[in-house]
């Protein structure tokens, strides 16, 4: 069982990092126009 709550930790923490991407992408697009 504690392999599957790091697997979701994982998860999440992936989720975080792919939005915090996003962010960061749709600024870097708004500070080009």
């Amino acid at each position: 069982r504690k392999h599957n709550n790091m697997e979701i930790l994982t998860l999440s923490s992936l989720d975080s990092v792919s939005i915090f991407v996003l962010c960061n992408q749709a600024r870097i697009a708004d500070m080009s126009r």
